[in-house]
This record gives structure tokens, C-alpha cells and sequence, in this order.
């Protein structure tokens, strides 16, 4: 985010889909609490059932209430210099599509960001994503994330993947194994 606001040389607009309790602009390392960092000019949130008050304090700027999965075009009134979904779209059923919505409202140079858990395609193609959402609890992880599925998006999308990375051994929660 820094570096994208330092291209545009201004404070940038961001957009956070799947907020939660807010983590992201924690990380940012705001001046204080409720602030936002002298990088960004506003920081709206898209969750389910977040917390707005808790929101506020924390410095975000908006909070939209939307079910990522509902297929319905997110109520936006601006485009965004960038959008994060940080480990939201493992969560969804179709991220593609949720992705999809979102992508008119980044602003032609704008820069979109994510994290997930991921698993070689190989092990993605033996059917595993069908078992995991047969096993997954309310709000659990129903699609598998692979390097391949982000690139294909993003090529049918005409976005350019800047930054890929990431690794895996084995799925172990809470293990010290699977870090």
C-alpha cells in the first residue's frame, strides 16, 4: 500500500472485503488508534456481521454490510486506488464471482491484494475442494486456493499478477507442523 500510494504520489482510497474484527488497518501501524495511516485518505470495510462501532475506533472510514456469496453488485459509491481480501475468498463458495463484483470499483490503476491458504493444483484437481466444503462448518473453508486458480483469474480478469508467493506442507491446525 505504501508503495502503490508513493506511484500515485497522494493518499490512496482502500477497500477491505471480509474485514472480520478489523486486523488489517491494525497492521498498518496507524499513529494511534482510530487514525488512519498519512498514507491513505479513507478505509472502507465489506463484511457480513462486523462490528461497526469496533470498526470506527479503529479508524475505518465506512462499513458496508453484504454477503459476499448473495451475487448481488456490492452498493459502492466510488472506486478504490485498492482492495484487499485478506483470507476471505477461501471462505466463498464461488471467489471468482465475488471478485467479479468488486473489480468495477478499482480504479484503473489500482492495485488488488490477498492472502489464503493454498494447495498445489494437483491436489486441488483430485476433488479435495469437494470434501472440504462437505466438512466445512458455518463460515468455514469451502474453496481451495491454488497459485494457478490466482494466475487464471487474474488473466481472464486482464489484471497482471505483480507478487505471488506463498508455501505449503500440510493442513494441521493450530500444529506447529503446518507453519
Amino acid at each position: 500500500l505504501e508503495a502503490h500510494a508513493r506511484h500515485l504520489g497522494r493518499p490512496i482510497s482502500v477497500l477491505e472485503i471480509g474485514v472480520d474484527m478489523g486486523q488489517q488497518l491494525t497492521f498498518m501501524d496507524a499513529p494511534r488508534s482510530g487514525t488512519l495511516p498519512a498514507i491513505v485518505s479513507r478505509w472502507d470495510a465489506v463484511d457480513l456481521a462486523a462490528n461497526p462501532d469496533a470498526l470506527q475506533s479503529l479508524g475505518y472510514s465506512n462499513y458496508i454490510r453484504m454477503n459476499l456469496e448473495g451475487g448481488a453488485e456490492p452498493p459502492l459509491k466510488q472506486r478504490y486506488d485498492a482492495m484487499i481480501f485478506l483470507h476471505v475468498l477461501e471462505h466463498l463458495h464461488a471467489p471468482e464471482a465475488c471478485l467479479r463484483a468488486f473489480l468495477p470499483f478499482l480504479a484503473d490503476d489500482g492495485v488488488l491484494m490477498g492472502g489464503a491458504p493454498t494447495i498445489p493444483k494437483l491436489v486441488a484437481d483430485f476433488g479435495y475442494e469437494k470434501r472440504l466444503a462437505r466438512k466445512a462448518k458455518p463460515y468455514g473453508h469451502v474453496s481451495v486456493m491454488s497459485p494457478e486458480r490466482i494466475e487464471l483469474f487474474a488473466e481472464q480478469a486482464q489484471m497482471v499478477v505483480s507478487f505471488l508467493s506463498g508455501a505449503y506442507f500440510m493442513r494441521n491446525t493450530g500444529r506447529g507442523i503446518e507453519n
